[in-house]
Formats: C-alpha cells, structure tokens, sequence
C-alpha cells in the first residue's frame, strides 16, 4: 500500500503538471482508496474531495458517481451516516445505465444499512447489488453482496442466510 500511495502521488503531480484533469481526477481517487485500504478515512475523503470537481468540469458523470461513491465509504468509515447515504444516493443518480457502478454503490448502501440495524433494508439492497453484479459477471461483487446478505439475514433469524453465507 505504501508503494502504492507513492505511485498515486507521482501520478497525480505528473498529470497536475501536464494539466489533465481527468486523468489527475483518476489518480487522486485511486490514492483515496489506498488511503481507506490503509484505515486513513480522512486522507481518503480530501483525495475524493479533491477529485470529484475535476470530474464535474470534465463532464463525466460516471467518475462523478465513482468518487461520490468513494466519499460515501470514507464518510462510513468515519462514522458519518446521514452523509455517507447522501453519497451513496447521488451516486446511483448519476450511474444508471452502469451496471457495474450501480453493484458496488448498492453494496455499499446495503453495508450502511446493515451497519445501522436496517438489516430488513440491506436485505433488499444487496439483492439488487448481486442481480447487478451476477448480471455482469462480477464474481467478487456478487460474493461479497451474497456475504453481506447473509449476514443480516442471520440477523434476522432467515433460513435464506447459511446458503448465501456459504
């Protein structure tokens, strides 16, 4: 991870310097979910901060929808619901035809909501989730979506959670 942020960080200088927004935007969120790999929610979320009005200048609603999803999972990790769930949201607004996008922001949604007891609520967003990702093949995606599920609905004492779970 730590040669990874140094790779990021060399990265976005090299596309600052050569003024390519879009590319730069890439970099800075690529350091921001090294960041949240590395347990720094902070430095993560000033990365995605950092590079979701490049994206927005840029036009590029899917890389909107990537670093409001990628703030949505700093702002959990720090503990900020209300404004993780306004990410989360803004981010399936602006990724409606992608597939892919769409399954992680769910997932995401659906780990919010199971972190808050809404275990009912996860429930039916991580289904979406894994319609999504087993719609496009997504294996990682889908197991993970399928592990979250069965987790709450072990919490809710549903005999559909040892099949999802294994």
């Amino acid at each position: 991870l730590q040669t990874a942020s140094l790779q990021y960080r060399e990265a976005a200088q090299a596309w600052r310097a050569l003024r390519q927004p879009a590319m730069l935007a890439d970099a800075l969120d690529g350091l921001g979910v090294v960041y949240l790999a590395m347990g720094d929610a902070a430095r993560a979320r000033s990365q995605h901060e950092e590079s979701l009005p490049l994206w927005t200048s840029q036009k590029n609603a899917l890389g909107q929808s990537q670093a409001l999803n990628n703030l949505g999972m700093a702002a959990h990790r720090e503990r900020r619901f209300s404004e993780a769930r306004q990410h989360f949201d803004r981010a399936l607004r602006l990724s409606p035809d992608d597939a892919r996008t769409q399954a992680y922001v769910l997932h995401n949604l659906g780990h919010l909501e199971a972190d808050l007891g809404r275990h009912r609520e996860a429930v039916a967003t991580l289904a979406r989730s894994l319609e999504k990702s087993t719609a496009i093949g997504d294996q990682f995606s889908a197991a993970r979506s399928l592990y979250r599920m069965g987790v709450s609905q072990q919490r809710l004492g549903l005999a559909d959670a040892r099949p999802n779970l294994e």
